[in-house]
């Protein structure tokens, strides 16, 4: 960790777009001295990492009126755009972290407002969250008074759970949309392709280059250059469709628009034809994909592909402008969409989108062409004329097994774009009253996930480096925050990453097992019914290069998925790492307490026989012997090519149950995750401010900060206590300050807003590192803390601590007199 001053960037939010369920942030960013070269996007609240991976960032759009404005070529790729759930209980912040080419980096933030909330989903979601624990911390709030602080912890939990509610797609519908790739016969009768061009010069050598390579069967190029300003698109458009056998090229001498073009065109149309943008590259086989929908059935009115620009038909994530995947290339990508099954009867949209759309020639004669009076330059036409269809009995349906390159505004800016689609979005609902309805209700019920799903799939497997698999829970804390990291370090690399874990409420649940693709800024949930389901997914749809153990406290069966883990090693040939975040691999007392709550010290197993039955602090879900337990784990940890501990101290707790894993075991201390801009100023010395941070349960030492604040009230009643993070037990003392949680890159303004001048850290466990105990060193604050565990092994050459014995755990007056010492306030008898 550093102490380091951010650069400040130029930013601004300008544009916010809700529905029910997910709200788009889009806007610019840079630094004035240089460029940003990635972005980290975080929602405040319980659990920023966790919470993230619900979030799809990307950046580095065109945004040429911010370069003008500012005149800095930097700004120019500036444009951003973060898509998240939308917050169902409780306004949240939308935190970006922007990175410098140069290693700085800076934080800007955009406030999320709530949903309405429904008083009966509240309602169930209260009763889902109403374990003992949460009652009785509950309680405590409204005995002591503190609604707030009850409003703020259960609100929050509920809207910590919205976040991670990302659809899903069962096992089986996955499986039913997966096909071997195929790519049907080039058709028999032409089609006519009409392609308008207007500038966008880049454009037409990828264009023509991947239709002259990539058409099959009878077609004619109807292309209508529109008198564009750049003179270097017409003479070498013409020098392109020299190597077409079948082309009408149509040259205007003004300018007559993007809808007149296109009805132009039209008006040469022969037969079925397809609107081909400029701006777009098509792949092998794709013509016979896009018009056969079309010709097999006569109510067809339009279909329309997946792209990765293509609002409703967008992929990977729907109603964005995605970038393609870097490393990955259309071929791929179209490849994997060739094993997609499309829905039968086809899935029916409630509007085509014209960038790449196959028209029903016979209708458009009947029912006329778009409408070029009202949307002259484009954006809304093809809508228009779609919803024309719908009123006369026709379907607008997708092609699920096809995908498009679309770069998006190969004509206009995007400032124009905006201008126009906000213009003609408001004529179409006046004249559908309808239409907006329709496509909320098809963007909520998103249909097309399985396809999008099924497609992502493909490509992790085909077209990517193999994966790696992380076994882990999803319940927040340190393991899940080095799970972020890694998950983290992977996807910047380019490799896609498995996240398998139990659901909530998985006790009852007939799905109780969740995989998550992870690609990119891109996640795909799939729900599996037993390990069985889990086994298939990953030997014949997309197998792991390395699977790596994370956690397992709190899954129902956790030996199953231990055996499982080992068993799927075997089978896929996977490296197999584990890290060691506890000790649930040595006992179901992950924590290593005993049945009276004090650190066990891994005695012989004749203690353990008679401790565990009755250890409220076990996590044996199965009532597993701790013969039974250690034979089973033991297996996992002898196939493990690796197992990473944080500690030294659990290098030897870890020995002391298997010591044949002893060359396959490294220490590597977690990597730095806070950096600070400065250090908190310490309180006077007139008495003592005690900090206590983090969330702080019985093994973190709860009882410990319950025994100290009482004594202090006795010996010293003006010192103070603050802990700067949760308390699982309720507590109402007059020299106890309870913050609730918190951003720890905002620790010092709290330490030095309460005046602190010592820190205690009172864990009762041997942690196997603490994040907390590492920020705390990094911003020289003095510390107080048991000898016990990966904290004590640090603090140890930390000029700045006191270690106690950990008995003296159950002793306040020396935990004060170690405090006292440390702070340079008086002392205390």
């Amino acid at each position: 960790m550093s102490i380091q001053t951010a650069p400040q960037p130029r930013h601004f939010f300008d544009r916010c777009e809700k529905n029910d369920t997910k709200i788009v942030v889009s806007g610019w960013a840079f630094f004035e001295h240089g460029d940003v070269a990635s972005i980290e996007a975080f929602i405040e609240g319980r659990d920023p990492e966790l919470e993230s991976l619900a979030i799809a960032i990307h950046h580095g759009e065109l945004r040429p009126d911010v370069r003008d404005t500012y005149g800095k070529p930097q700004a120019l790729h500036s444009g951003f755009a973060a898509t998240c759930p939308m917050p169902r209980f409780k306004p949240r912040r939308l935190r970006l972290v922007l990175h410098g080419a140069d290693g700085g980096k800076a934080t800007i933030t955009a406030r999320i407002r709530r949903a309405r909330i429904n008083l009966a989903h509240l309602a169930r979601e209260v009763w889902r969250e109403a374990t003992l624990s949460n009652i009785w911390m509950a309680t405590g709030w409204i005995a002591r008074g503190d609604f707030g602080r009850f409003k703020r912890e259960i609100l929050g939990l509920l809207s910590a759970r919205s976040a991670s509610d990302v659809p899903a797609i069962p096992f089986r519908d996955l499986l039913a949309r997966l096909v071997p790739q195929h790519c049907p016969p080039a058709l028999e009768a032409p089609v006519d392709i009409i392609v308008p061009v207007y500038n966008g010069f880049q454009h037409l050598d990828p264009l023509f280059a991947s239709l002259k390579a990539n058409t099959q069967g009878a077609y004619r190029l109807v292309v209508i250059e529109d008198c564009s300003p750049d003179d270097r698109v017409r003479p070498h458009l013409r020098k392109l469709l020299e190597s077409f056998a079948d082309v009408v090229l149509i040259e205007h001498e003004e300018n007559r628009g993007f809808v007149r073009s296109v009805n132009e065109g039209a008006h040469h149309a022969r037969t079925d034809f397809v609107i081909l943008n400029s701006d777009t590259v098509v792949p092998p086989g794709w013509l016979q994909r896009l018009v056969g929908p079309l010709r097999a059935s006569k109510d067809v009115a339009s279909v329309t592909p997946f792209s990765n620009a293509a609002t409703i038909c967008s992929f990977p994530t729907l109603c964005r402008d995605n970038p393609m995947w870097p490393d990955v290339t259309l071929a791929q990508i179209d490849a994997a969409f060739q094993c997609i099954a499309p829905s039968q009867p086809p899935l029916e949209l409630p509007t085509g989108v014209g960038f790449c759309m196959a028209v029903n020639h016979s209708l458009w004669q009947t029912i006329g062409p778009f409408d070029a009076e009202t949307f002259e330059l484009g954006y809304g036409e093809e809508n228009d004329w779609c919803l024309r269809a719908a009123a006369a009995g026709y379907r607008n349906i997708m092609a699920e097994n096809l995908f498009v390159r679309h770069v998006h505004g190969g004509s206009f800016d995007s400032e124009t774009r905006s201008r126009l689609n906000k213009t003609h979005l408001a004529i179409l609902q006046r004249r559908y009253p309808s239409y907006e309805g329709q496509v909320q209700a098809f963007i909520n019920a998103d249909p097309v996930l399985p396809s999008r799903t099924a497609a992502a799939f493909m490509i992790a497997a085909q077209a990517m480096p193999k994966p790696v698999l992380i076994v882990d829970h999803d319940k927040g804390g340190g393991a899940n925050h080095f799970r972020a990291q890694m998950i983290a370090r992977r996807l910047e690399s380019g490799q896609p990453v498995l996240l398998l874990h139990e659901r909530a409420g998985s006790q009852t649940d007939p799905a109780p097992f969740n995989l998550r693709l992870l690609i990119r800024q891109s996640r795909f949930d799939v729900t599996l019914a037993s390990l069985d389901e889990v086994e298939t997914l990953l030997s014949q749809v997309i197998a792991p290069q390395e699977i790596h153990f994370n956690n397992l406290v709190g899954h129902r069966d956790p030996l199953a998925i231990v055996e499982f883990l080992a068993r799927l090693k075997t089978i896929t040939g996977a490296r197999l790492t584990m890290a060691l975040h506890d000790f649930y691999p040595l006992c179901p007392a992950y924590t290593l307490l005993n049945k009276t709550g004090r650190f066990c010290g891994l005695p012989e197993q004749e203690k353990c026989l008679s401790c565990l039955p009755k250890n409220a602090f076990a996590a044996n879900p199965t009532d597993a012997t701790i013969g039974a337990w250690r034979e089973a784990w033991g297996r996992l940890v002898d196939a493990a090519d690796e197992v990473t501990c944080f500690s030294e101290d659990s290098r030897a707790h870890l020995l002391r149950i298997y010591p044949a894993c002893a060359p396959r075991v490294r220490v590597r201390p977690h990597d730095p995750t806070v950096t600070f801009s400065r250090k908190p100023t310490l309180g006077n010395r007139q008495a003592l401010r005690v900090a206590i941070v983090g969330g702080i349960s019985h093994q973190k030492g709860a009882h410990v900060v319950d025994a100290l604040a009482r004594k202090l009230l006795k010996v010293q009643p003006e010192a103070q206590v603050v802990v700067i993070g949760v308390l699982s037990n309720p507590i109402s003392l007059r020299n106890l300050t309870i913050t609730g949680r918190y951003e720890a890159e905002h620790l010092p303004d709290i330490l030095e807003a309460h005046g602190i001048n010592v820190c205690l850290f009172p864990s009762i466990w041997p942690e196997t590192y603490s994040y907390v105990t590492a920020e705390l060193m990094t911003l020289e604050m003095p510390i107080v803390a048991f000898d016990i565990g990966a904290p004590a092994e640090r603090l140890k050459t930390y000029p700045h601590a006191a270690l106690l014995p950990v008995a003296e755990a159950e002793n306040p007056t020396a935990v004060i007199q170690a405090l006292a010492g440390l702070a340079g306030t008086r002392p205390v008898s």
